[in-house]
């Protein structure tokens, strides 16, 4: 009787285990992986610095927002849904979120310096 119980509790163990290894596995795979989510945010920033400066000269037109964000999730084969979802994974993982986010200031930097024209 005894070892029925220990049989039944380590299948429901075992269970568990492997139903929560399932569900990490679906998870990472809907993940971009960090070079393309470090493309993605530089992008992203980008498209909001585009967006500010066309909403302080009175240019931005309805829809054109969600325009812009509909061409690069399409080029990312994302959705928002999956956006938000691959933010919040990194968004847990501090570290690594700290890391994509160097890679971002850094190539956003080059293409500061890269836009400037010498006077």
């Amino acid at each position: 009787m005894v070892w029925k119980k220990i049989i039944g509790f380590l299948f429901l163990v075992f269970f568990a285990v492997s139903c929560n290894h399932k569900e990490k596995q679906d998870i990472r795979k809907d993940m971009l992986n960090q070079k393309d989510m470090v493309k993605l945010l530089v992008e992203v920033h980008i498209v909001e610095a585009l967006v500010e400066e066309r909403r302080n000269s009175g240019n931005l037109r309805p829809g054109e927002i969600k325009l812009f964000y509909d061409q690069l999730f399409a080029k990312y084969k994302i959705n928002p849904e999956l956006f938000y979802k691959n933010i919040n994974y990194y968004l847990e993982r501090p570290q690594e979120f700290l890391k994509i986010y160097e890679k971002v200031i850094t190539e956003l930097s080059k293409k500061q310096g890269a836009a400037v024209i010498p006077r």
